[in-house]
């Protein structure tokens, strides 16, 4: 299982939609518990993940690199602001399975919601880890909010490269800014929806069928490398995050909750404690409830997100109202399925393109 750990809840920026700084969370700020107590509860799992949080997690770099020396784990995931990635030794950087990196885009917009010169500092540490030889996953990490154009962002994230020519990000998910901060922050979320999203989305899907028609190459986008994958198996979705079933987040005093986000909730999303836990006691142990559990794509969408799903922080209309964008993914891509089952009979392209590394934070649906 991959284990999420909040390493800090110290962080460098205070981006529009988080405001970390001005947060106050109910745990320490700093981990608390010791290496000893999460060593034995790791070694309880055949195949333990870890995968840094914060905050930011790179402003605890000692402590991280001294869990990746003395906690065993099949692979190590981070997600990270960015800024600080230069400061990775390449005997810590070259055990990362995967990154999961913040840019929401183009300049002017990561530089909007996460702070002048944002953008630069990311990509050029994203440029130095590949220059140095990182070939392994690294996604950017988007979130999605009203100043964002969806395709120009997305398309432009895909389109760098790096000094081989090759993609520089291996693929782009994205979060939308909706049930997390206020509803009233949004100056025309309908308006938004309807004249640049949904458009959005259904020239972006266009454009990643035709890549696999002209190239045979099957890009990256976790929003529709999943779903599509799920069409076309027939295989019923879980979660796609993992939280509650695969994927659990432990906190900086050593309590278990569903995911960070719901960790502020712990009350209602506890699940374990690293020292009276056994890893299998994690399995299944908080699910989705309505109106996920009765709707007639929750095979294919897997479900909401647990915070929102079971705060429903904007209410029952702002639920459907979010559920609404997820309807139209699936739709819109459900319209294209026939191309891509015509694309796999003629061999362009194989299922084996669709596999991505399940339940390492890139949630799915966005």
């Amino acid at each position: 299982m991959i284990y999420n750990i909040i390493l800090t809840h110290d962080c460098n920026k205070n981006c529009t939609y988080c405001l970390n700084q001005e947060s106050e969370v109910p745990f320490p700020r700093q981990v608390a518990y010791s290496l000893d107590d999460l060593k034995r509860f790791t070694a309880m799992d055949d195949h333990p993940v870890l995968a840094f949080y914060g905050g930011e997690p790179l402003l605890a770099m000692d402590l991280m690199e001294r869990m990746m020396d003395e906690v065993p784990a099949e692979k190590y995931i981070i997600q990270t602001n960015g800024h600080f990635l230069n400061r990775l030794e390449d005997e810590y950087l070259f055990q990362f399975d995967c990154m999961l990196v913040s840019i929401d885009g183009r300049k002017e917009i990561t530089d909007f919601y996460r702070g002048e010169g944002t953008h630069d500092r990311v990509i050029g540490n994203v440029e130095n880890l590949r220059k140095r030889g990182f070939k392994a996953e690294i996604t950017a990490r988007m979130c999605a909010s009203q100043r964002t154009d969806i395709h120009e962002d997305v398309s432009y994230l895909l389109g760098l490269r790096d000094g081989r020519d090759a993609p520089l990000f291996s693929g782009v998910h994205w979060q939308n800014d909706m049930q997390f901060g206020a509803r009233e922050d949004w100056d025309d979320l309908d308006g938004w929806l309807r004249e640049s999203y949904y458009p959005g989305i259904e020239f972006l899907v266009e454009d990643w069928i035709s890549d696999m028609e002209l190239q045979g190459d099957v890009r990256l986008v976790y929003p529709f490398t999943g779903i599509m994958g799920t069409l076309l198996t027939g295989t019923p979705a879980k979660l796609r995050c993992g939280c509650g079933h695969f994927n659990h987040n432990i906190c900086t005093d050593g309590r278990i909750t569903a995911c960070p986000v719901s960790s502020d909730f712990y009350p209602r999303f506890l699940i374990g404690d690293i020292r009276s836990t056994h890893p299998r006691e994690l399995v299944n142990a908080l699910e989705c409830g309505e109106p996920c559990t009765s709707c007639t794509i929750r095979d294919i969408c897997g479900g909401r997100c647990l915070y929102a799903n079971l705060l429903k922080p904007w209410g029952e209309a702002g639920f459907s109202n979010t559920c609404e964008t997820v309807q139209h993914l699936v739709n819109t891509l459900k319209r294209q399925q026939p191309r891509v089952r015509s694309l796999l009979e003629t061999g362009r392209i194989s299922m084996a393109q669709f596999e991505y590394f399940k339940y390492n934070g890139a949630e799915i649906i966005p």
